[in-house]
């Protein structure tokens, strides 16, 4: 007589659920082993980005985004401002041509009273110097918010991408402070040619930062300014300037794109196209700002604004807290903020 073993006595049932649960346990072994290799495993850093923590997570969360808050979301930072009525915007008005003969265009947005001698601003949009547009609704409303403060805004557009590189943009929005600082610019919006200031959010920060550290002597003549407001723009494109912060690899990614350089070291433009390296005592009093989290360093904002001091130049520099880029940070505590300021320079 054969006397049958346990596993051959099982019903098909029984058998088919032990091989189930053996089949279960090999795969949670090998997740364990798997979760186990990506904690423990080394991973492979830049040579131009420093450790990875939890700012730079932040950051890059933001960069998934997009590099500009050109797109704000409803009831966050500028669009929580709502214009008053009576305001009127003048589009896509010619003030120069890219490379290509392209015409190069910008839109004014009027205060609703009435001047011959109004100060005005140059606004300039981001977007990684390879997108953005000054009709977006988020720059239209920085346009419209600046006018009520009573300046007469100037929102530019310029080359992008690769006909833009450096220093392509920079040229043409020069071009544009020349425009609007001619007689017949001047008189025909009623702006008074000696009180002209650039804001710029995140790309259009940093080309407004260089605008205004460029050259030296009065701030009333040429291609000079009065005032700058920069918020997250990157100052220090060298690769000196990549030690400033945690800079990603999306940030680093667009500002290579600008210069037209694979890597920092060796991009002979890179000093050139930084505001932090053109600054003397002679450049206009500035606004600094930018968020804890940033998709931009806020340390860029801090040397930039520390140099400034060093050369004597007034300085107002404010850090907020959380993750919003450039005008996702222009709540009502940083528009009256900035408004003081300009205020304070332009009239």
């Amino acid at each position: 007589m054969i006397t049958p073993s346990p596993a051959s006595a099982r019903s098909p049932r029984a058998r088919l659920r032990s091989v189930l649960m053996t089949v279960c346990a090999i795969a949670a072994v090998a997740v364990l082993a798997m979760v186990g290799l990506a904690v423990f495993a080394p991973r492979a850093h830049s040579t131009a980005i420093r450790a990875t923590p939890a700012a730079a997570d932040a950051r890059g969360a933001a960069a998934t985004r997009g590099e500009e808050a050109q797109d704000v979301p409803a009831g966050v930072g500028i669009l929580t401002f709502v214009p008053p009525g009576g305001m009127h915007t003048t589009r896509n008005v010619g003030y120069g041509a890219a490379p290509d003969g392209t015409p190069v265009t910008l839109d004014v947005c009027f205060p609703v009273s009435k001047g011959k001698s109004r100060p005005a601003v140059l606004l300039v949009h981001g977007g990684g110097w390879v997108r953005g547009d000054k009709g977006t609704i988020g720059y239209h409303t920085v346009c419209e918010w600046l006018a009520a403060e009573g300046f007469v805004t100037f929102s530019a557009d310029y080359t992008l991408g690769e006909q833009g590189r450096y220093p392509v943009a920079p040229a043409e929005l020069r071009r544009a402070i020349a425009w609007i600082r001619q007689p017949a610019t001047a008189a025909r919006y009623g702006v008074d040619p000696q009180r002209i200031g650039l804001f710029g959010g995140s790309a259009g920060g940093s080309l407004a930062a260089l605008l205004a550290t460029e050259g030296s002597g009065p701030t009333d003549t040429g291609t000079r300014v009065a005032a700058l407001v920069d918020i997250s723009g990157p100052v220090d494109l060298t690769a000196q300037g990549q030690l400033l912060g945690h800079p990603g690899p999306g940030l680093q990614s667009f500002e290579l794109g600008y210069l037209g350089c694979t890597a920092f070291e060796g991009c002979r433009q890179a000093a050139a196209a930084s505001a932090i390296t053109h600054i003397d005592p002679s450049d206009p009093p500035a606004f600094i700002q930018g968020s804890e989290f940033d998709f931009v360093p806020h340390e860029q904002g801090d040397a930039f604004a520390a140099a400034l001091r060093k050369a004597g130049v007034h300085t107002t520099l404010r850090l907020v807290p959380g993750r919003a880029h450039s005008i996702a940070q222009l709540d009502a505590t940083t528009r009256t903020a900035v408004a003081a300021f300009l205020h304070r320079y332009l009239g």
